[in-house]
């Protein structure tokens, strides 16, 4: 008995989603003959093109290699594939994420009966996308799935795996949606319930998140008596915002139609939703708190808005990510918007801080700061 370890390296084609869909097949039926020791991919592969790998047992060096060449990755020619032997020395089982343990028992056969749905291949091949970081990629197929259809078993699942990249992605607002939606569906499945509450602290909702975690504590986690004051605790949390968190802001603009073009992409963007809307004014709502925007009266609007005079000097909000700060820039260079201190750009608050400035219709100062 040996172990081999396979690697994969990227070539000139495109990998099909049928075939990551086979390949994922493929690995499934070796994890069920005992076969897979570990496995996983590249995010952010190198400059060598390696995408990922597995370590295989095998009798020999020659039956791994020959367990390799069928695997749909080696037998398409999407990926060139290296095999070597592995020397195991140890294994220190406290070490691995128990979450990401299967057994042969946790893979059936895409054949199974109660597996058969029409949804099922899409759904592997979301899954097989989720494993390799590739979310953005799986988000279609999550959804193609849920819509074809999918069993009892595994339709928590595809409402996990499309909430949880959802978030990844930066769509946080539809992730808390489609999650609530789903909660509510299965409201005993403790994964939905605590996906839920990881978008909805991405979302901005703390008082949402923390009450949904502790959902999940008191309903699943023996407490040793103390579970009757945090389903309290947790009670108080659902219906009072925070004390001291902003309740809301009222800026007074020139053109609130020109705002109102403005300010709708780039809220929305990050994670605002409409709420309130008149003949004089508009609002976007994050969490507990909402933004507005109203038209400023002619005879105010003689002199107006400059962020050197007394009163507010600019808007600052969160970007999920260093990405995200560089996507929101270029979508701003795109629609016309002046960026502030581009010389400086995007260090332009400090070496250590990640921003984009810009400025609004009204020449009001926004930032977006990474993380």
């Amino acid at each position: 008995m040996m172990y081999a370890l396979a690697l994969f390296r990227s070539t000139s084609q495109t990998c099909s989603d049928e075939t990551q869909t086979k390949h994922v097949e493929f690995i499934d039926s070796l994890i069920q003959e005992n076969r897979i020791l570990l496995g996983g991919g590249v995010p952010e592969s190198p400059e060598n093109g390696t995408i990922g790998g597995y370590i295989l047992r095998a009798e020999s060096l020659d039956e791994a290699l020959q367990t390799v060449k069928q695997d749909p990755y080696r037998t398409t020619g999407t990926y060139e594939a290296e095999v070597m032997e592995w020397r195991l020395i140890g294994i220190n089982p406290d070490a691995i994420d128990k979450a990401l343990i299967l057994r042969p028992k946790d893979v059936q056969s895409s054949n199974a009966p109660d597996r058969a749905a029409p949804g099922l291949k899409e759904y592997e091949t979301a899954c097989a996308h989720d494993r390799y970081g590739e979310e953005a990629e799986a988000i279609p197929h999550y959804g193609k799935a849920l819509e074809l259809g999918l069993s009892e078993r595994d339709r928590p699942g595809a409402l996990v795996g499309l909430g949880s990249s959802l978030r990844n992605v930066g769509r946080h607002q539809e992730a808390v949606e489609l999650l609530c939606k789903a909660v509510n569906e299965f409201p005993d499945d403790p994964a939905l319930h605590s996906f839920l509450g990881l978008a909805q602290h991405s979302a901005g909702l703390a008082s949402s998140s923390v009450a949904t975690l502790l959902g999940v504590i008191t309903e699943h986690v023996p407490l040793k008596g103390y579970d009757r004051a945090l389903k309290f605790y947790r009670d108080e949390i659902k219906t009072s915002p925070a004390k001291g968190t902003v309740h809301h802001i009222e800026i007074y603009v020139s053109d609130l139609n020109r705002s109102i073009d403005f300010w709708d992409w780039l809220l929305k963007e990050i994670g605002y939703v409409s709420y309130q809307s008149w003949d004089r004014g508009k609002s976007w709502r994050k969490g507990s708190g909402y933004l507005v925007f109203v038209q400023t009266n002619p005879e105010h609007s003689e002199f107006g808005y400059h962020r050197c005079r007394t009163g507010l000097n600019h808007l600052a909000f969160h970007a999920g990510s260093r990405d995200h700060v560089d996507q929101v820039t270029d979508k701003l260079r795109q629609r016309g918007a002046t960026i502030l201190y581009e010389d400086k750009h995007p260090h332009a608050g400090g070496s250590d801080h990640y921003a984009v400035f810009f400025e609004d219709p009204d020449r009001i100062k926004v930032e977006l700061v990474a993380p």
